[in-house]
């Protein structure tokens, strides 16, 4: 998948001058794609980085889920920091580096990363594209704060 390299993003600045490490876009992906649903647009945005097969839809009860086969679930929800507690990883767990996981840096929710943390933790059950195959191995040990 080629790169626009015309596009350039600022990354914000903190309130101490200091660069953050993500890059802002835009986040109202119907902006761009006025005349899809959300569900079309992450379906695309799937076909886009070569994932095969793949659809999204939106559930509203998990009891109604899709009888074709779930790859993951996404559930948008506020975060209270004040409930942040961290886990104490069981460095036996065999299937702990089966699991690839994005460390979302930013507060606000980012379906997109959680859509690509779904295709990389399905990449044995669905053709998922060179791209995102190559992307993932790239990924798995990057630490998740990268300046």
């Amino acid at each position: 998948m080629p790169i626009n390299t015309s596009i350039t993003r600022k990354r914000p600045v903190s309130n101490v001058g200091e660069e953050q490490p993500w890059c802002l876009i835009e986040s109202d992906p119907g902006t761009l794609f006025a005349n899809l649903s959300t569900t079309e647009i992450f379906t695309e945005l799937c076909a886009t980085f070569g994932a095969k097969d793949v659809s999204v839809e939106e559930v509203y009860d998990v009891d109604e889920l899709p009888s074709k086969r779930t790859y993951g679930l996404i559930f948008a929800h506020r975060f209270d920091e004040s409930t942040n507690v961290p886990i104490d990883w069981n460095e036996k767990d065999e299937d702990r580096d089966k699991v690839f996981f994005c460390c979302q840096l930013v507060t606000n929710i980012c379906a997109t990363l959680a859509v690509l943390a779904i295709l990389f933790n399905v990449d044995h059950l669905t053709d998922i594209g060179d791209h995102l195959r190559e992307l993932k191995e790239i990924l798995r040990y990057v630490e998740p704060k990268v300046y």
